[in-house]
């Protein structure tokens, strides 16, 4: 018979796989890999850049160096970081799939990966959004996969460099405090220097993240970073608006949000209603971020990427119209963040008052 779960953790023989090497999924693989075996799937980039010169991890838990090496070479037992570019590869013999790629991706992985997906492995989303579950669970089957809430903030610098710009919890669900796979993964994230815990509600966590993260879109347009943003009247107006309307589409829609430590919504709307220079100290206090920057919506449009933004803003557009609502002020930047993708300059931006003029001078 052979071990479970937590015998194999104890052992150092859990198989870990870390799907996306971005900011999150980095980190993670990163600090898996100082004590644990994992896989990190890699795009080609990132992955050359890995096995070349290994991945630096910098930030408040201070800064290391993980060697990596291609999965088809050498012994894969110990612990250390492997990586590769094929989704299959990555997960053969995996006990423990950490799934952290962006939301608009999880479809086609999810399906790629399936059909080798060994039978007892759970799937850990790793990811914002609010759908990944599903999307996952109707392709594999009821319950292989397990939501949480990532609440620390990592940076993807350079292939090869992460920083984690501010720390916290990766949070999973009470409902799955007996679940094998929950509590190892938990443990393996614990034993690994990030900090886990369980809520009542991840659902409601995920979308109270996702109200502040609707900021995240006027960021990627304007190119501001979150003390600029903090700072200008005019990116303070246009936040209280998208997520006083997203707060509002989600108390029609009878969703609860969940509080999150430090930067809950309400608690942000009257911090945004404050002078600049006083909302900007007060979230330097509490969040203490590693350096001034910018949203992940921005990192991606500036690689040429896709951005989240469907599955940010856009969802408060889905919800409200499924409930017979408009969400007119998050409907005008999904499409504007889209037309500035289509028009191909990934760095054209607008000012902060020309985007409060584009949404109609919301107050």
């Amino acid at each position: 018979m052979g071990m479970n779960l937590q015998e194999k953790l104890d052992t150092k023989q859990l198989r870990t796989s870390v799907l996306g090497a971005g900011a999150v999924g980095g980190y993670v693989g990163g600090m898996i890999a100082r004590e644990f075996p994992v896989t990190l799937l890699c795009r080609s980039k990132q992955a050359e850049a890995l096995r070349k010169d290994g991945l630096k991890v910098r930030g408040h838990q201070g800064e290391f160096f993980v060697q990596a090496t291609s999965l088809d070479q050498g012994d894969n037992s110990g612990p250390g970081m492997r990586v590769t570019e094929d989704p299959r590869k990555a997960v053969e013999g995996a006990d423990l799939v950490l799934l952290c790629v962006k939301s608009q991706d999880t479809e086609d992985l999810v399906r790629e990966i399936a059909p080798v997906l060994p039978e007892h492995a759970a799937v850990i989303l790793l990811q914002n959004g609010v759908r990944n579950k599903d999307v996952a669970n109707g392709i594999l089957g009821a319950n292989r996969s397990l939501e949480t809430v990532v609440l620390f903030n990592s940076l993807f610098v350079n292939p090869g460099e992460v920083t984690l710009t501010a720390t916290e919890s990766v949070i999973f669900d009470e409902s799955e405090s007996e679940n094998e796979a929950a509590i190892v993964a938990s443990k393996l994230l614990k034993d690994s220097g990030i900090h886990t815990r369980f809520h009542k509600n991840v659902r409601g966590i995920l979308w109270t993240k996702l109200i502040i993260n609707l900021n995240n879109g006027s960021s990627a347009l304007t190119g501001g970073t979150l003390f600029e943003g903090l700072r200008d009247p005019y990116t303070r107006r246009i936040a209280r608006a998208l997520m006083g309307e997203g707060m509002e589409t989600l108390r029609a829609s009878g969703i609860q949000m969940e509080p999150i430590p430090k930067v809950d919504p309400p608690k942000l709307m009257w911090l945004l209603k404050t002078p600049g220079w006083f909302a900007a100290l007060v979230m330097k206090l509490l969040i203490k971020p590693y350096q001034d920057v910018q949203s992940s919506t921005w990192q991606s449009r500036v690689r040429g990427r896709p951005t989240e933004i469907d599955y940010l803003n856009g969802e408060i557009v889905r919800l409200a119209k499924e409930h017979g609502r408009e969400a007119p002020l998050n409907e005008k930047i999904v499409e504007l963040v889209h037309r500035f993708e289509n028009e191909g300059d990934h760095r054209a931006t607008l000012t902060s008052k020309q985007l409060l003029e584009e949404l109609g001078n919301p107050e």
